[in-house]
């Protein structure tokens, strides 16, 4: 199976007909497989052989070994949250030098939702007037977060939700030695997404499945207290963005209570069948729905660089006022 196949289809007949473009930006949920459509279209730019990409030339044995000279990953370190302007500069200089094989350039800009408008705007004249043979790929979960200057300059591409079907025939062919019923849970808890099904199947993501039914258990059980949510908490010691990665999780189990609670027959995201018995008859509606305001704003402030420890504080104070 491939992923985003229609799109990349589209890509590829755009290429052929002489309608492609040196800038685009590519817009999907987390998990959607931006960053693989991305380098798929990268593949196709820099192939030298017929019925692109075609696997059997230089160039893309490079890709399908790792890493190709003309093709670049631009993304934030992990000490911070975007790119800065000096390293806008450095790109800048970068895409004026010819191509080390081929014809083609090619740079995926990752995280773009999370690219301040000073970045942006030293990004502007780049991507205005590239030289003809480099072509960007911008990625972001929300094309509205980037500037309109930059939206005008390039050509959306935007992925949608895979089914589940597709998603599962991927997950046998990917991971072969894992029994059906956990690759089947996966692709009907991952809400379209490839790249939230393969998180469904990780180690670290099963530890973050417990951290937040504890959490449930401090906030809904009657044998829970604020005190207990609030220690256990800020015990954690986690990373801003782990945090971040945390309350996504806790949104997806506090949409799933919601909708079981509305009677809903959506696909659950987050629980297990059982696991959710103990909750939804604790929970009414109404707390369902201030629960996900509540960690939806403070998720946003984290998000946000607000001192952390203070933003965990509110969190807990305004979701024990929410019950």
């Amino acid at each position: 199976m491939v992923l985003n196949e229609d799109k990349k289809t589209e890509f590829v007949n755009s290429l052929e007909n002489g309608r492609s473009v040196h800038a685009y930006i590519v817009e999907g949920a987390e998990g959607s497989g931006k960053e693989d459509f991305a380098k798929f279209c990268a593949a196709v730019l820099v192939c030298t052989g017929d019925n692109k990409p075609c696997g059997k030339c230089p160039s893309c044995k490079k890709i399908a070994g790792g890493g190709h000279p003309d093709i670049a990953v631009i993304e934030p370190p992990k000490d911070r949250k975007t790119i800065s302007v000096d390293e806008v500069r450095r790109l800048r200089r970068d895409t004026a030098v010819l191509p080390n094989e081929g014809g083609r350039k090619v740079y995926i800009i990752k995280k773009g939702e999370l690219l301040t408008d000073q970045v942006q705007n030293a990004m502007l004249k780049m991507i205005e007037e590239p030289p003809s043979f480099v072509t960007f790929f911008i990625l972001t979960s929300k094309r509205e977060a980037l500037l309109a200057t930059i939206r005008s300059r390039c050509q959306t591409v935007r992925l949608n939700a895979m089914n589940e079907r597709d998603i599962l025939e991927h997950l046998k062919t990917e991971y072969p030695k894992l029994d059906v019923e956990t690759l089947e849970s996966a692709a009907s808890r991952c809400g379209g997404r490839i790249g939230r099904a393969v998180e469904l199947l990780g180690k670290e993501n099963k530890e973050m499945h417990d951290v937040v039914l504890k959490l449930l258990d401090a906030l809904i059980l009657p044998t829970g207290s604020r005190f207990e949510l609030d220690t256990y908490l800020l015990g954690l010691k986690y990373k801003r963005e782990t945090y971040c990665a945390l309350f996504d999780e806790a949104l997806l189990a506090l949409r799933d209570l919601l909708l079981q609670k509305c009677g809903s027959r959506i696909e659950r995201l987050f629980f297990e069948p059982e696991e959710m018995k103990k909750y939804v008859r604790l929970c009414s509606k109404e707390s369902l729905v201030r629960f996900i305001r509540t960690v939806e704003d403070v998720r946003d402030k984290i998000d946000k660089n607000v001192n952390l420890n203070a933003a965990l504080t509110h969190l807990t104070l305004e979701l024990w006022n929410a019950k």
